[in-house]
């Protein structure tokens, strides 16, 4: 049976086992055939599928992580061919896919899509209405996905209305007209579920427009739905509450598999078509998983040719619910979606905003629906008049309270901040902070100083803030957006401390905030400061310095970096396995803290060393380390290990990759011959090797901040930083202590860049 077979039989009349008999062989022939006509699809078969193009069932087909269409563009025709461009909504990181369609799988799509539809509308076109405004579709040769839904459904309609004028609101005259025209008969309903719920039935009242003897289908936009806690039977039930809409449905698919949509049935079930199937695999073995199991879904379709998208691992998280067995009669798998992969970083209830005596208060969302502070409640921040010198007796005593107070807590990090803040090394920081003065040059504190931080190391806000402090300066801590336990907890520690009156100085100047992305507040932040300091993405630093900070005053950035590691194959060879764990184990600290999204997280390791040597040396370390990952049971985030394996194959589908090694979840190595800046973190490592240390001066620049290393001389490594002439790491330190925070970071001695030099010249009795 050939695909427009396929396309043109009932598509639910065919058992699950024939089904996949049949599809197995058509999958196949798509494999070939993208295999000779995209380059890049290519690629990726030979780096991570063993140039397999041959495979036994469906199962075994292999996929690619859908959000690879937002990074490259995938076709397999020529660009004189491409008759349209369809462009994803983009909800996922903004970016969206962009999908190329020749004339062939375009019309291939329609028909799949009116052979499902027909089998719940009829053969006969209805009068239909769409949920919409007419600007969804301007531009033929450009859709989004939400244009190409609505011309790919008006097919089955006539005579359509939009509902909705340029603004979203409801076009009530025409629609009510539109209705009177068409009393008694059967209506085609058709829309977004976000747009039917934010801005159709936000704009009507219950029983304004009645739809009894209407069809409505539905999709996209749950994800936006569901942060409202708003499931499909809520959904079903407001529609009816408002319109006494009684024949609901809802679908599942996507712009890279256009026409394979999974249309729910009458028993609440959705239902695969006999030319698309669903997987859904389990996200640890990557295996099918058990039948009412949730696991990641991978959407499989006949209909692209024009592009590899014929087997997708989505990002949604659902479970088969059967087999061949639905009440409804439709043969074949169906499913249920639970919902998108949730975000890796855990989110906090609470945010804050800053009182005029300095302290923070902390208020709860309502359901998302309580507004970010605005400009004007930020009032009497801390002035420029510093109340302490460096290392003032009550700035110590103060960190000194605070270190025993968070080396108590059972999160690692937020232990080893603790552990940092003890006695002897705040003795360390005044004794070197004193060195540097003199009978001649006194340092002050600069007056006020504001942090803006990054969410990428939960402790981050902390180590720059108490830097600040001990330098004598008030400060305004901008918090990350994106609040996790960690960050809560260091914060409220800090809070309850500042009640004590012995610190009511410190509470006074210092303040904790956290706004959305407002302008004008960090205008206003900014003019007022004598120096900002910004820990971020080179976005957003490009961003914030478009907002001036007054002619006084100074700015310290701490931009993107790339940290590494460098390891001598031969010195490593030479030791004994109990010391090769302890490497491993040094290593994971290196690495896995934070989820390799540290600055300082080694995500290239130089291997040092002759060929035989280094193959042999590296498989025994990457052994060794996913035997510490096992130990530890460590887990990538789901959310993270899809983002990872989008950069993996996007770098296999463009980038000189050598060979891809992937133990587990936790850890992927790509051998490269250069290393590329993408880079997803959760586990990913660019092995280069090289025949000697000065061969990495290529593959340095001003962008690198860490050099981990192992089984190196300090002299030699003393050579080479010089070799380097100015560029390349600024921290040099043996594995295991890359994550070590340090008062000199990224070049600056951050004390001595937060205090200005006062000169004073004495008079000699004698002049």
């Amino acid at each position: 049976m050939d695909i427009q077979t396929f396309i043109k039989n009932s598509p639910y009349e065919i058992s699950q086992p024939q089904k996949e008999l049949l599809l197995t062989r058509q999958l196949n022939e798509l494999v070939q055939y993208h295999y000779q006509h995209c380059p890049a699809y290519a690629h990726i078969l030979r780096l991570i599928y063993n140039n397999n193009t041959d495979y036994s069932t469906i199962n075994e087909i292999p996929f690619l992580p859908v959000n690879i269409f937002k990074d490259i563009l995938l076709s397999s025709i020529s660009k004189e061919k491409i008759f349209k461009t369809i462009v994803s909504s983009g909800t996922t990181g903004g970016i969206p896919s962009l999908i190329t369609l020749d004339s062939a799988t375009s019309q291939r799509q329609s028909m799949a899509l009116a052979t499902i539809m027909q089998t719940y509308l009829g053969t006969k076109r209805l009068p239909m209405l769409i949920i919409d405004s007419p600007n969804a579709i301007k531009d033929p040769k450009h859709f989004s996905a939400r244009g190409a839904g609505i011309v790919g459904m008006s097919q089955f309609g006539c005579d359509h209305l939009y509902a909705l004028d340029e603004e979203m609101k409801i076009k009530k005259k025409a629609l009510k007209e539109w209705m009177q025209k068409h009393q008694g008969e059967r209506i085609f309903i058709f829309g977004f579920t976000y747009i039917l719920w934010e801005h159709f039935l936000a704009d009507s009242t219950p029983g304004e427009f009645d739809f009894s003897h209407a069809i409505l289908f539905h999709g996209g936009g749950w994800k936006k739905l569901k942060e409202k806690s708003i499931e499909n039977d809520v959904f079903k039930k407001e529609l009816k509450k408002y319109f006494n809409l009684l024949h609901c449905h809802s679908f599942y698919g996507m712009v890279e598999q256009i026409g394979s949509i999974f249309v729910e049935c009458e028993e609440g079930n959705l239902h695969c078509p006999s030319f698309a199937d669903v997987i859904v695999r389990n996200p640890i073995s990557w295996q099918p998983a058990q039948q009412g199991q949730i696991g990641v879904i991978q959407a499989l379709s006949l209909l692209p040719t024009s592009y590899p998208g014929h087997s997708l691992l989505t990002e949604d998280l659902g479970c088969i619910k059967g087999i061949d067995t639905c009440a409804c009669g439709r043969k074949g798998k169906f499913f249920w979606v639970e919902g998108r992969v949730p975000q890796a970083e855990p989110r906090g209830c609470g945010d804050t905003f800053t009182l005029h005596n300095g302290h923070t208060k902390s208020f709860l969302y309502n359901e998302g629906k309580e507004p970010y502070p605005k400009a004007q409640d930020f009032f009497n921040f801390p002035s420029s008049e510093c109340e302490h010198g460096p290392f003032s007796p009550i700035l110590l005593e103060f960190c000194q309270n605070l270190a025993k107070k968070l080396s108590r807590s059972n999160d690692p990090d937020i232990a080893a901040l603790g552990f940092w803040l003890r006695s002897a090394q705040l003795n360390e920081l005044k004794s070197r902070f004193e060195s540097q003065s003199s009978l001649s040059i006194i340092r002050a504190p600069r007056g006020l100083v504001f942090h803006i931080t990054a969410s990428n190391v939960d402790t981050l806000f902390a180590y720059s803030w108490i830097l600040s402090l001990l330098a004598g300066n008030n400060n305004i801590v901008r918090l990350p957006s994106k609040q996790s336990i960690a960050i809560k907890q260091i914060h409220e520690t800090i809070a309850k401390l500042l009640e004590d009156t012995a610190f009511k100085t410190i509470a006074r100047t210092n303040s904790f905030i956290r706004y959305a992305h407002e302008e004008d507040v960090t205008t206003r932040l900014s003019a007022a400061a004598d120096v900002r300091i910004i820990w971020g993405s080179n976005n957003t630093i490009n961003e914030i310095r478009n907002i001036p900070i007054n002619p006084y005053a100074k700015e310290i950035v701490f931009p993107d970096r790339t940290s590494y590691a460098v390891i001598a194959s031969d010195n490593y060879l030479a030791l004994n396995n109990d010391q090769k764990a302890n490497l491993a184990q040094s290593f994971f600290r290196d690495a896995y803290g934070f989820d390799q999204h540290g600055c300082s997280s080694p995500r290239v390791i130089f291997w040092i060393g002759v060929d035989e040597e280094t193959e042999i040396a590296s498989k025994q370390f990457y052994l060794f380390l996913n035997h510490e990952i096992q130990h530890r049971g460590y887990q990538v985030p789901l959310s993270d290990f899809l983002h990872k394996q989008t950069v993996i194959y996007t770098l296999c589908a463009q980038h000189p990759v050598l060979s891809v090694q992937t133990s587990s979840n936790e850890l992927s190595v790509l051998h490269l011959k250069k290393a590329n800046l993408s880079h997803s973190g959760a586990g990913l490592f660019y092995h280069i090797a090289l025949k000697n240390l000065h061969e990495m001066n290529d593959h340095i620049s001003l962008r690198d901040q860490t050099l981990t290393y192992f089984g190196f001389e300090i002299s030699l490594l003393d050579q080479f930083t010089k070799s380097l002439k100015g560029k390349g790491p600024t921290r040099i330190v043996p594995i295991g202590e890359a994550l070590n925070f340090s008062a000199v970071w990224d070049g600056y001695d951050i004390i001595q860049e937060l205090t200005r030099c006062i000169e004073i010249h004495h008079t000699h009795p004698n002049s």
